[in-house]
């Protein structure tokens, strides 16, 4: 079960759940090695299992796991409140205090009070915090409550941001630095009082509490304390329950409770009765329950967005380049997301993280007259009020009330050069080029390093280059192409360059250039030849194989213990 849930957990990519976990099994596996320091008996089958689970759990979440620790470190881009983080830079402190509650509303946790938390919530409820306090005359018996009650306060008051100082704490840990909003640690407060609410529902409905009658007495006490507190609270705020619902529902658990321990009612019926009354003020919460037409995919700028890329991807050509589409209604990285539903190629994309160097150059690439054409920018889509394109845009025709816009000299996905244009020497050099309109797109534009190869492949002829697709068939990561030429030249492949695209020419491996700042290019000999693009990372394509033969190991594991055990 450890297995394939910390799987299922890594493969969704919840950072956050991942780093509370690890948080809570260090702090459960030191308590526990704390309580049994001098019985290395009670220590060593527990850390034994705890180091298979925490190796199998790598090895089944290795795919997902080590890329993402790989390339985080670099060239990776996450956008939060404060600001973009590239790689490991560090998170400014502000985005750390987005919806941070103030001290005063910790009384939410009784009382279900309309506060401005934006992300969690921290009702609990009066009967369910008053189990969880009796929770700890079973720390005793139960060596797992003590550490959850800690973490659950501490989880709770860290839900106050700076307030009570608890950010400046958690900004200096490791991982648990990368949760932001304070109301996230809430999930792990709800968490630990529940349980610890069943560990002290379980205590009050036995017969051991006229043992302890002066220490009940005291939690009693302050519980009640804590509650005209949180009653006085309460009154500065609007409710979503009635006071009368959540404190007639008490008064009845404490008065059956009462009348469990006078005359030692142990039958199940009075546990379900119990039972019924902590859940019962739950239930009467007023969850927000979305409908399906209530959704954002319904709103009027979602669905227009749909009738124009129906539209668009009925254009015979479209699918050759991409296309630059601005809304003042959608965001554009919301049409690119809908655009991939009708195979349409556009600039923008709709995740979190990307690769630093892709937004720096798709994402800007429309506003550059020459940069988008040369990346394959031929149409422009300009909906509600937004201005028209560049110059070297013309108007085409209007598409549901968008007017489209096309670029006669945009390059399609993959194209042939034969000149060599410039040289740069890094990315930036070439990007400062296009702002000042000196490249020329028609023309090569490579890296220094590399100029001494491409330039004597291509001046040993001058012959015009004459060129005919034979045939063309691609998927989602690859494209094979037969081609025939009557020269040499360079095939550029308009897709963004990473060093795991493969290429192979006539079935025997190619090398690669980093053309026009970040396209493929290969040196493409005259004649016939079939080439053929693939997209393959990998790394990631052998931690795959590392996972599957990892869930078999474990799968026959089980099925052997299992076997055994049975015989």
């Amino acid at each position: 079960m450890g297995w394939i849930s910390i799987y299922l957990m890594c493969s969704a990519s919840p950072a956050q759940p991942l780093i509370h976990f690890s948080y809570c099994t260090a702090l459960l596996t030191v308590s526990y090695g704390i309580i049994h320091r001098r019985n290395t008996l009670k220590l060593r089958e527990p850390l034994r299992n705890l180091i298979l689970l925490a190796v199998g759990s790598i090895l089944l979440c290795s795919a997902t796991l080590i890329p993402t620790i790989v390339f985080s470190r670099t060239d990776m881009v996450r956008w939060t409140e404060a600001c973009p983080i590239v790689g490991n830079q560090r998170i400014p402190f502000r985005g750390f205090l987005t919806g941070q509650a103030k001290p005063t509303e910790l009384a939410k946790i009784l009382f279900p009070i309309q506060t401005s938390q934006v992300t969690g919530d921290s009702y609990f409820g009066i009967i369910p915090i008053f189990l969880a306090a009796f929770a700890l005359f079973r720390r005793r018996k139960n060596w797992v409550v003590l550490p959850l009650f800690i973490l659950c306060v501490y989880a709770l008051l860290s839900s106050t941001g700076s307030h009570l100082g608890f950010a400046y704490i958690n900004y200096r840990l490791p991982l648990w630095n990368k949760i932001r909003e304070p109301a996230r640690h809430l999930y792990l407060f709800a968490l630990a009082a529940s349980f610890l609410a069943a560990v002290g529902f379980e205590h009050l409905t036995e017969f051991d509490i006229p043992k302890k009658l002066r220490q009940h007495a005291l939690v009693l006490g302050s519980f009640l304390a804590l509650l005209g507190a949180g009653y006085w609270i309460r009154q500065h705020y609007e409710t979503l329950i009635s006071d009368s619902t959540l404190l007639i529902a008490f008064a009845l658990f404490l008065a059956v409770l009462a009348l469990v321990q006078l005359f030692q009612l142990s039958h199940v019926l009075v546990r379900i009765v119990l039972a019924a009354i902590v859940i019962y003020p739950a239930v009467r919460y007023p969850v927000p329950i979305l409908k399906i037409h209530e959704g954002d995919y319904y709103t009027e700028a979602n669905i227009s967005s749909h009738r124009v890329l129906q539209a668009l991807a009925k254009i015979e050509d479209i699918r050759k380049y991409r296309t630059i589409i601005r809304d003042t209604q959608l965001n554009p990285q919301f049409w690119s997301m809908n655009a991939s539903y009708y195979g349409l190629r556009t600039f923008d994309a709709f995740m979190n993280p990307l690769p630093f160097g892709e937004i720096r150059e798709m994402f800007e690439a429309p506003r550059f007259a020459q940069w988008a054409p040369l990346l394959g920018g031929k149409y422009y889509a300009a909906c509600g009020d937004s201005p028209a394109p560049a110059e070297n845009y013309v108007f085409d025709r209007k598409v549901e009330g968008c007017r489209l816009y096309s670029a006669a000299d945009a390059l399609p996905r993959y194209f042939f050069m034969t000149e060599i244009g410039q040289s740069y020497g890094n990315g930036d050099e070439f990007l400062d080029r296009l702002r000042h309109g000196d490249a020329e797109i028609r023309k090569l534009s490579i890296s220094t390093k590399d100029t001494p190869a491409i330039a004597s492949w291509l001046n040993e002829t001058t012959t015009p280059l004459v060129s005919e697709v034979l045939q063309e068939n691609g998927s989602a990561n690859t494209l094979t192409l037969d081609l025939k030429t009557n020269r040499r030249s360079v095939l550029v492949l308009n897709e963004f360059y990473r060093p795991d695209w493969q290429v192979t020419l006539n079935n025997r491996s190619q090398k690669t250039f980093q053309v026009n700042s970040n396209q493929l290019g290969i040196l493409l000999p005259e004649g016939t030849n079939a080439i053929r693009f693939q997209y393959r990372p990998t790394l990631f394509v052998w931690l795959i194989y590392v996972q599957w033969a990892t869930a078999g190991l474990l799968a026959a594991a089980l099925i052997w213990t299992g076997t055994r055990r049975r015989v």
